[in-house]
């Protein structure tokens, strides 16, 4: 889970030409916002995460490249130490109430549209 920028800028005076660079590298942690959403994301993505690689490893259909069968199962295993005691990997449902909102968070919304 990890985004990558790439810059693009042209080349002198052409028209057609340009040069690519890498910007930067960044976890997807890096674009949480944790100042803005009203819970403990950190929390939350330490239950959601696990979910996520187990749906991903028994999604995989017939085919489909994966890794060797003995680190498919450490992988799995793993997966399964690292979830929430009584959460199962299929449980799909959102436990969040969006109608909480902080008042910290309501006050950095309001900053946010009064600077723009």
């Amino acid at each position: 889970m990890t985004r990558i920028d790439i810059g693009v800028v042209p080349v002198g005076q052409s028209g057609t030409r340009v040069k690519a660079f890498v910007n930067e590298i960044e976890t997807e942690a890096a674009t949480w916002l944790v100042r803005y959403v009203p819970f403990d994301i950190v929390k939350r993505m330490v239950s959601e995460y696990p979910k996520k690689i187990s749906e991903f490893i028994h999604g995989l259909k017939p085919g489909e490249k994966k890794p060797d069968p003995v680190a498919l199962a450490k992988l799995a295993d793993l997966v399964k130490k690292l979830e929430p005691q009584g959460e199962s990997s299929q449980s799909g449902k959102r436990k969040h109430d969006s109608n909480k909102v902080s008042d910290r968070t309501k006050k950095a919304r309001m900053a946010s549209l009064a600077g723009a």
